[in-house]
């Protein structure tokens, strides 16, 4: 991995990983952008930015699963993608929750089998209460999906806690071009993900956000915005 971007007189020059130096003309980071804070000095940074990575870093985002195969689906048929479950909807956990439920198409599953995952953003201080997460979210979503029986329909169920991909809450603060822009105060040293302009989120997000990142390095127009949202009749 690496460890550190190696900088000489505000410009980024290369990386280092562990002992060894590679040396780069131009260098793309494309994790969290508040990573930058353990690979870089925060005296090379304007201590406006180091502050904004800092309050990116606190305000970084994770997602609590509950992934399991059940023996039926959670409707009378797959819903195969995400659904989105609004806070009102629910009573037992402060979230909106995701649910995704395999298509049988993609062949995920055992013939008969189904994939399905249901996930929050949980507050900090209900990480360390997992099995109360677990409860809780149960009765939230036998509330939504009354057929389906999550003691009985699940031949096997487990739990995971990860950051999400771009790591950032998304408010009116960090959104669209409000995140972190894909050229940094260190010459030479762009970013990419979805922690920066994007259009979108996800892996739609880093997609973009990558076409962006390209549009500077280069300096070459590749996405028209005006083009990109015409309505095609």
């Amino acid at each position: 991995n690496v460890t550190q971007i190696i900088l000489r007189n505000g410009e980024a020059v290369g990386v280092k990983i562990g002992d060894k130096e590679i040396r780069a003309k131009k260098i793309l980071f494309t994790a969290p952008i508040y990573f930058l804070l353990d690979l870089i000095d925060e005296r090379e940074l304007p201590s406006d930015y180091v502050d904004r990575l800092k309050e990116a870093r606190m305000k970084a985002t994770s997602l609590f699963l509950i992934i399991g195969g059940a023996t039926r689906p959670l409707r009378e048929k797959p819903v195969g993608t995400w659904m989105l479950i609004p806070r009102s909807e629910v009573k037992n956990i402060d979230s909106y929750y995701l649910v995704y439920e395999v298509g049988e198409y993609l062949k995920q599953a055992p013939e008969g089998r189904y994939l399905v995952s249901f996930a929050i953003i949980p507050k900090r201080t209900d990480i360390v209460r997992k099995n109360w997460l677990v409860e809780n979210m149960i009765k939230d979503m036998s509330k939504v999906f009354p057929n389906f029986d999550f003691e009985k329909d699940f031949e096997w169920r487990t739990t995971e806690y990860f950051p999400i991909v771009d790591g950032l809450e998304r408010t009116i603060d960090w959104y669209y071009e409000r995140r972190f822009q894909n050229t940094s105060p260190i010459k030479n040293l762009y970013v990419a993900g979805d922690s920066v302009h994007e259009l979108s989120s996800g892996v739609d997000g880093c997609a973009s956000s990558a076409i962006f990142a390209v549009e500077a390095i280069t300096g070459e127009k590749i996405l028209n915005l005006e083009e990109f949202y015409k309505v095609k009749k």
